[in-house]
Order: C-alpha cells, then structure tokens, then sequence
C-alpha cells in the first residue's frame, strides 16, 4: 500500500514550459496519483517506496519516476525515471503512460521519439487522462514531422475541453482564432478564451486581451484588453506584462506611464524570454523613462540575438552598423541582418535591400535591393512604413549627433527614398560631412565620392583623396574599393 502523505512533497510541483503566444509550448504538470487503495502509514521513505517498485507494484514505479524527474527524496536522475515510468506504464499506469510519452518526446532521458511519443499519449489518452489527450493534441499541432495533423490536435484537444480543462479550452480557442483544422471562427475562439479565463488559466488571459485589443470575433475594447493583460501579468505572465509595457509605454488604452512600462518589462525580463529583453533594451536605446544609454541597450539586445531572437538579432545588427552602444562593425552587422532574415524579420530583410539600394557596404545594386524588399513585402512588409520609420530613426539620431545616424541620413538624401523622401545632394554633404567629422569611415568614403565628383559640394580631387585616406586607414569591412581609388590616383 502507498501513502499519499509520503509523498506530500509532490503536491504543487509545476513545470512550466509554455509561452502564450503561437506557437504554443506545452504545459507538462508532475502531480500526484489519485490514489484508489487505503494509504499505509508504514510507508513513509524512499527505501520502502523502491521496495515496492521492485516488487512490481505500479504506482509506486510510476511515483518512483516522479521522484528521479524532479530529484526529491533522491538525486536527481531523468534516465532512472523514464525507466520506472516506463515499466509502470507497461502495466497500463495511465499516468505512467503520459509521462513516458513525455520523456521521448523531449528526448529526456531517453533518445527522442516523436513515434513513440503519440504511441504513449494515445495510450493513456484513450484512458481519459486530460493532460495525455492536451499533450497528444499539442504534438499533432506543433509537429514539424509527418505526425503533424491539424485534424488530429483538434479531435484530442476538444476532448480535453470538453471535460472543462483549462489548457485544452485555451489551446481549443487557438486552433478556432487560426483555422487549423477546423473552419476559422474567432467569435468562438473568444468564448473558449473566456471559459479558460473563468478557470484562472494565467495564459488564457493574455489571449483573450489580444482579441480585445485588436477586435477580433469581440468588438474592440483596448481597456478592457489592459484589464486582462493586468490579471495575466499579476498571474506572472511575462507576455502579459510585456503586452500591457508596450500600451503604458505608447499610452494606448491606457494613460501614458513609461516608469510603470519599465517596471512591466524589468518584472517580465525575470523570465529571460528574447522578447522582454528587447523590450526593456527599446526603452534605453530611445530613453523612455531612462537616460538614453546606448551601451545598456546594446547588453539586453545581444542577450535576446543570443537566444536567436530575430528582434534582438535585427537591432543587434543595427548598433553594429550605426557604432552606437558598440564597435562599428559592419561584417558583424551584415551576419546578423542575415540571421534575422533567415528567422522571417522583415526589417532584417528591408535593411539588406537598404545595404544595395544605397551601396553602403556593396555597390549601388537596384536590382538585388528590389529582390531583397520583395522578400520583405511577399512576408507582409508596409515598404514605405519601413522608409518613414528608417528616415524617423535617423533624423531622432541625428538630433544627438550619432554618427551612424547622420551617415544614413545623409545616404538618405543621396538617392532619395521612394514615397517618403526626394534626393537632395547638398543635404547629403551637409550630414556626410556631420558623420566623417566623428570618424565614421564610411562617411568619409561616401563624402570623398562627392567631391571627386562635384555632386553636391564644389569638385576637389585632393579633398577626396584625403577623405579616401582617413576612410582606408580604418581598415574596415566593405570599403576595400577605397584602397583601389588610392592605388589608382
């Protein structure tokens, strides 16, 4: 016999693994075993509850695996527990079942099996077991193998649901917002984010506050969109209180409060998700609410990048091409951009175009910038939102005299942006030279350009042959055709 008092250590034991947003993680909950004989109150340690594993009785195998799994009452140990899982499961445990098809589907101590997953989850799903029928659902859901099935998440997923299980109303009301599986309804989607919401399901909230926030299948309510984020985020929620940042930081549904944008992000940064660092490093890079510091901004980017965030990774990239808050490099720039374009950021993929379209590190190539924006805009780019944006970011920099952010300008004005800015070469020069005067390579090559041939300044070969000189001393990526104006002089 097994005492539940024995293992009362288990009791509240969580791991969570999910974040609120699509795609969707699965939430993996260790719980006690509802047990179905009279506890034995000589059972009170890990000798007696090992005895009894041995012996072959199954639920202790099963409790057995859960104390290896989370190193209670014995060290830690994930092959030990996926064998007692396993040989629990093998005399139809349920729970047992679940767990195991947990293990080889995280490849937690044991090779993982994807297979051998959904044949354990089926196993114990067909018995009923709520969280087996959410985690069946969720790998034909999320699979990126010929196991995914929109049709077979929906079938197991509305199983849980039906039996009033939060996740599985909350997941349920994912696959009816995106029409997988089943016909796009985001009225009922709604419904099923609000049962979930009445079962204090913490990411529940932070769904349902976006159906709000942007009046999908509900009319739009961005106050009542806080209000939901606020639960989440008090629930601890980091994508909650990340969401609720941006509308204090921007005042929107919300009065404007940059001190409680900041407190939102630093609370959701404790989580150490891509997307919180990049939030709170925004707030330093444009001081809001903080002294503008490029350096700090700089840190908590490259944190997100290094979790291949495509944010972190595009403006990691951005400070390497504008010096700001780090080294000017633009190889370093370049990789990233491309790391980023590669994770599906539009920006990166815009700013690829932008690098041939005003030849900053390669010649002026319109036809590679027009397949670069195309990429951008194929994947849902506003182009001329991405130009504004770039023009309002460089004038902000120049307006504290950022060097990389007066080259750009001044690139700007040099071939124009379509739809927002017409060309001017003689602003060009001006914030050229603005740039070459704080040794900005680049600057001084592009400069020196002018002056060899009087666009926009007075034609003055030497001018552009020192200009050359200071440019190639640098030493820098992308300026190697500097050298050979020099050697061909």
């Amino acid at each position: 016999m097994i005492c539940k008092a024995a293992f009362s250590f288990f009791i509240a034991t969580l791991c969570v693994l999910s974040t609120p947003h699509e795609p969707f993680a699965k939430d993996y909950q260790f719980q006690m075993a509802v047990f179905s004989r009279p506890p034995d109150p000589k059972v009170q340690d890990y000798a007696q509850i090992h005895s009894l594993a041995e012996n072959g009785d199954a639920e202790a195998q099963y409790l057995l695996g859960l104390m290896y799994d989370l190193g209670q009452g014995v060290a830690e140990d994930h092959t030990a527990a996926f064998q007692w899982f396993l040989k629990s499961a093998r005399q139809g445990y349920k729970d047992a079942e679940y767990q195991t098809g947990r293990h080889y589907e995280d490849g937690d101590g044991i090779n993982k099996s994807e297979v051998e997953a959904v044949n354990w989850y089926l196993q114990a799903a067909q018995e009923g077991l709520i969280d087996a029928q959410v985690a069946l659902g969720s790998l034909y859901r999320y699979s990126d193998g010929p196991l995914h099935s929109d049709e077979q998440a929906f079938v197991w997923i509305s199983k849980a649901a039906a039996q009033n299980d939060a996740e599985g109303l909350r997941i349920l009301g994912l696959i009816y917002e995106n029409g997988n599986g089943v016909a796009k309804n985001e009225g009922k989607a709604v419904d099923l984010y609000r049962q979930a919401v009445k079962l204090k399901d913490k990411l529940a909230f932070y769904n349902l506050a976006q159906m709000y926030q942007y009046g999908a299948g509900v009319t739009q309510d961005k106050s009542e969109a806080a209000k939901l984020y606020r639960h989440g985020s008090d629930l601890g929620d980091d994508y909650a209180q990340i969401e609720l940042g941006y509308m204090y930081r921007d005042g929107d549904g919300v009065e404007k409060d940059l001190a409680e944008a900041k407190k939102l992000f630093g609370l959701a940064l404790l989580k150490g998700s891509g997307k919180s660092q990049t939030a709170f490093a925004e707030m330093y890079f444009y001081g809001r609410g903080v002294d503008r510091n490029f350096a700090t901004a700089a840190y908590y980017f490259k944190l997100a990048a290094d979790q291949d965030n495509s944010s972190g990774l595009t403006w990691l990239a951005y400070l390497y091409d504008l010096g700001a808050g780090l080294p000017l490099d633009k190889k370093k720039s370049s990789e990233n951009y491309m790391k980023a374009s590669d994770l599906k950021s539009n920006y990166a993929t815009a700013s690829i175009g932008d690098s041939y379209f005003f030849g900053d590190i390669e010649k002026v190539d319109k036809t590679k910038a027009a397949e670069w924006y195309g990429k951008a805009v194929n994947n849902g780019l506003d182009l001329k939102g991405f130009r504004t944006d770039a023009l309002n970011e460089a004038n902000d920099l120049v307006s504290v005299n950022q060097a990389g952010g007066e080259y750009w300008l001044g690139l700007y004005y040099l071939e124009g942006l379509p739809e927002v800015l017409k060309a001017d070469k003689s602003k060009a020069a001006e914030f050229l030279t603005k740039a070459a005067a704080q040794n900005y390579p680049y600057a001084q090559a592009r400069l020196g350009l002018l002056y060899e041939t009087g666009d926009g300044v007075k034609k003055d070969k030497m001018k552009a042959m020192q200009l050359y000189k200071k440019a190639a001393n640098a030493r820098v990526f992308g300026l190697e055709w500097v050298v050979e104006k020099i050697k061909g002089k």
